[in-house]
């Protein structure tokens, strides 16, 4: 059995450290994970060039900000949003994402939705983090809905230290 468990242990060093994978360019899962990218599914826009619009603008403003998500992770966080809370929403990212200097983390999200969109945000949010388990697969994801006149610290921090994307 102990020979077992350490020719399990080096296959799995192995696999994730130095097999290269065709789907995911030719990367490691190692290498993958560790830049935050992944190597899911390819997003399909249902919601046509408003999504696409408010990404490339979100994209423009931010080249300057370190953002530890790549250009599919935010084109469907925009779209989630987009497709829960409706035209309008506005999203941050903040959190250990926008440190280039951190690893790995969970994705840290503020969602302001439109005045038109203020009813029903719990099931709201729980239509966003489904669709976002469905475009990015499973992760630990974060998701705080302001509120008209919020005032709780973690809707300040968002502001104060976060990147807004949508």
């Amino acid at each position: 059995m102990r020979e077992f468990l350490i020719g399990l242990t080096k296959y799995f060093a192995f696999y994730n450290g130095e097999r290269p994978h065709l789907g995911l360019a030719n990367r490691t899962l190692d290498a993958v994970y560790q830049s935050a990218e992944g190597g899911g599914a390819m997003i399909v826009d249902k919601y046509g060039a408003v999504v696409k619009a408010a990404h490339q603008n979100a994209t423009k403003q931010h080249l300057d900000h370190p953002m530890r998500l790549s250009t599919d992770q935010i084109q469907a966080i925009c779209q989630a949003a987009t497709a829960s809370f409706g035209e309008g929403a506005a999203v941050w990212l903040f959190g250990s994402r926008v440190d280039d200097n951190k690893r790995g983390g969970d994705i840290d999200l503020l969602v302001r939705p439109p005045p038109s969109a203020a009813n029903q945000p719990f099931a709201k949010k729980i239509k966003m983090l489904g669709m976002l388990e469905r475009l990015l697969g499973e992760r630990k994801i974060d998701l705080v809905i302001e509120q008209p006149g919020d005032s709780r610290p973690i809707v300040t921090v968002a502001h104060t230290t976060g990147i807004q994307i949508q």
